[in-house]
């Protein structure tokens, strides 16, 4: 039998969105929750777990909400998608605002550091130039370990 590349994309949308309402189903959440739901339940999930152990269960779980966290909070503010008011961008603020301090309450209590941003961000772009320079050397047709290769990609 032949699935077509519509067809494969449609059963992985499908078995990725039961994935997530399992996730969400697990952790104590409705499939559709509001931000301050999500808000409430990680405040309670925190004061019945204040220091979580890695390798526990609860702990997976905090890695869980976590990861639903952090993308809400890069959610919550639409100014791209429609044209909102100052009012309705202070409300999506206030709410980030919310969301972010559990995030970080969480992961405090999970003995995590806050990720930098920025430095995140620089490093990965610099591994993006080294990578499309080694590109670029490959496509060219030269070795690894070549000297004409500039140092940083070169195999040693």
């Amino acid at each position: 039998m032949k699935i077509t590349n519509k067809e494969l994309r449609k059963i992985i949308k499908e078995e990725l969105n039961n994935v997530i309402q399992e996730m969400q189903v697990g952790l104590g959440l409705s499939h559709n929750f509001s931000n301050e739901e999500l808000y409430h339940h990680t405040l309670d999930f925190l004061s019945q777990n204040p220091s979580l152990v890695q390798g526990t269960a609860e702990y997976e779980k905090a890695e869980g909400l976590l990861s639903i966290l952090n993308n809400k909070v890069v959610q919550v503010v639409q100014h791209s998608q429609y044209e909102t008011t100052p009012e309705e961008t202070e409300s999506m603020r206030d709410i980030q605002g919310k969301l972010k301090m559990a995030r970080n309450a969480l992961m405090q209590a999970m003995g995590k550091r806050r990720p930098n941003y920025r430095a995140q961000s620089w490093r990965q772009s610099r591994r993006d130039h080294y990578r499309q320079m080694s590109k670029d050397y490959d496509d060219r047709g030269i070795s690894k370990y070549s000297s004409e290769r500039p140092y940083e990609i070169r195999k040693k």
